[in-house]
């Protein structure tokens, strides 16, 4: 049962900015100039952009959408849109144009947060489309259509303008109202066979969720810069890098620019980091690139260094906690070759990382936690605000996604399918009872879609999407994912799409890693070729047939792939290979290449 001391996320705001006013809340950069913001500040930016928002138009039970990236102004937004009753509904900022149309109207949105002329271009655009849509919210200076009118708010950053006691009164008694039990937001998962599924979710979902995340890993707290590197449509982003950030007391730190986290790692050297897969094999790569253009000896010495860092993982490993006795060698290790690359990558306050939303390869996460970086690894689903499983330094399991969260069960079917029961549980999804009647079995427990294990201690490790498993025309199970992985860990191959379903064998789609591709041909005397040359070019074919020979060597081998057609463009979300959260839209891929495969077939 969830005990929380809040009723919902603006009363815990509240709270904070009464019992702790002065702490940081919000640090961001605008200009080039960082912004940070006090949690007494703060709440009352909050209440301003309510009672705007308010006098604007936006009532109890409206629907609001939020359409951009992540940033301060996301942040107000939402959690005034919460004191006045609204329900948001985030909307990732690189929807697809489908993806875009269909919420707004699924979830019947009469308005639209929106900070940048260009998302407001594409609003326009679809103006017909837009069934419910009255108006566009937005902080700036927004040239518009009569169509499609737009309200600037002017309040929450003008520090002239100050709140009369009625007026705040007012909001503190809408918050004072809140019930526990009200949904204030409806998250859509990106679809990867068919349309975004609505996903209603209550305070009580949520602040059980961060109620448990509390319990398991109270590491963060005042003064702790987290560094946010997810959009907050994602529930990862919105439930543990926004609110969890600020349940903890902790400051939330974004920059207006995701494309320069480097930089932004650099100039604020926070103390957790939370993203995708991709940025901390950036980051891997990064490192590994220079220790490879390093001398002799410092390679030498690094590799050293790091013969001693697994040496320490695996006695972590061995005792499931974070404390463990340290050797020599490796203390030195990090006083004079891994606090040096921290600190040139502003990873030297580091206390932890946070790995979310697809796979991190084993050896990524390895080399992360040799070098004194810890990634703690959990599982969670929108359905359930993120919260089900996480690692913690008092009990972990590298390779493993951790133990379940307070007020939360979970258990392994017949099939292999992780099954889920706790009180951050949605009820239901958004005018859809035929699939939330599939997707709970007979006795409440939540069917998650994903395959896995629970091992003896009960840790939880993930094996596949049900959905991506595969069955040959010779009726052999295959997971694709896995062979997947073991693609893209290659540092020549960007992304990749298995297929082989009711075939015979096995074929891929793989995108190469342009740059790493580029440079390596240009030593071998193809420096003038562009890549729709490249990968047609028999160099390169025979180069990428020996890679894939590499990884057909380690796995077994009806799961072999016979042939492949390498492609000149990356996948991505606009051209709808990828959903939002960078997982395959399989469908899609299949749909889009299909004369490709076709060939590989004949």
């Amino acid at each position: 049962m969830n005990d929380s001391p809040f009723k919902s996320i603006p009363d815990m705001l509240r709270y904070k900015a009464v019992t702790y006013p002065s702490a940081l809340a919000i640090r961001y950069k605008n200009n080039n100039k960082n912004i940070c913001i006090s949690y007494e500040q703060y709440f009352e930016m909050i209440l301003k952009t309510a009672k705007e928002m308010n006098e604007s138009g936006v009532h109890d039970g409206d629907k609001i959408a939020i359409f951009t990236p992540p940033n301060i102004e996301w942040t107000l937004t939402d959690i005034a849109a919460q004191i006045i009753g609204a329900i948001v509904v985030p909307i990732h900022h690189n929807s697809s144009e489908r993806s875009l149309h269909y919420i707004l109207n699924n979830a019947e949105c009469k308005f639209i947060f929106i900070s940048i002329q260009s998302e407001y271009d594409i609003l326009l655009k679809a103006r017909n489309k837009l069934l419910f849509v009255e108006f566009v919210i937005s902080f700036e200076n927004l040239s518009y259509d009569s169509r499609l009118p737009v309200i600037k708010l002017e309040v929450a950053f003008n520090k002239q303008t100050i709140l009369s006691d009625q007026q705040k009164n007012k909001l503190l008694s809408e918050i004072d109202n809140i019930c526990a039990n009200n949904i204030f937001t409806i998250l859509y998962t990106p679809g990867t066979t068919g349309e975004p599924k609505g996903i209603p979710l209550s305070y009580h979902n949520a602040l059980s969720s961060l109620q448990g995340y509390a319990r398991k890993n109270n590491i963060i707290g005042q003064n702790h810069l987290i560094l946010n590197l997810l959009p907050f449509s994602h529930a990862l982003g919105r439930f543990v890098s926004f609110y969890f950030v600020l349940y903890q007391t902790s400051c939330l730190v974004f920059d207006d620019n995701l494309s320069r986290a480097q930089e932004t790692l650099k100039d604020i050297s926070p103390h957790c980091i939370v993203g995708i897969p991709q940025i901390f094999k950036l980051l891997y790569e990064a490192i590994l690139n220079e220790v490879n253009n390093a001398s002799i000896i410092n390679r030498t010495l690094f590799n050293y260094a790091m013969g001693s860092g697994y040496k320490y993982v695996k006695k972590i490993d061995k005792k499931g906690k974070v404390n463990v006795r340290k050797s020599i060698f490796y203390k030195l290790s990090e006083i004079f070759i891994f606090n040096k690359i921290k600190s040139q990558y502003g990873l030297d306050r580091i206390i932890f990382l946070t790995s979310g939303g697809a796979y991190l390869d084993i050896d990524i996460i390895l080399f992360f936690w040799a070098m004194g970086l810890p990634i703690l690894e959990g599982y969670g689903l929108t359905e359930t605000c993120d919260g089900i499983t996480i690692n913690s330094f008092d009990a972990v399991k590298i390779g493993s996604v951790g133990q379940p969260i307070e007020n939360v069960k979970i258990k392994v079917d017949s099939d292999g399918e992780i099954l889920v029961k706790g009180d951050q549980l949605f009820h239901g999804y958004y005018k859809n009872k035929t699939l939330t009647d599939k997707t709970f079995d007979k006795d409440g427990w939540f069917k998650t879609g994903d395959t896995g294990k629970i091992d003896s201690d009960g840790f939880l490790y993930i094996v596949n999407r049900k959905e991506n498993a595969i069955i040959t025309s010779g009726g052999i199970n295959i997971v694709t994912e896995h062979i997947e992985r073991k693609l893209t860990s290659n540092k020549y191959i960007r992304d990749a799409f298995v297929f082989g379903d009711n075939k015979n064998y096995i074929i891929a789609l793989i995108v190469p890693h342009i740059k790493n591709l580029e440079k390596l041909m240009a030593k071998k005397g193809l420096k003038e070729f562009h890549i729709d040359d490249l990968v047609g070019h028999h160099v390169v074919l025979r180069f990428y047939r020996e890679q894939v020979e590499k990884i057909n060597n380690v796995i077994p081998e009806h799961e072999n792939i016979k042939k492949f057609h390498l492609l000149a463009k990356r996948f991505t979300i606009e051209g709808d290979e990828f959903t939002t959260r960078l997982t395959l839209r399989r469908k899609k891929i299949y749909e889009k290449y299909k004369e490709i495969i076709d060939n590989l077939y004949e």
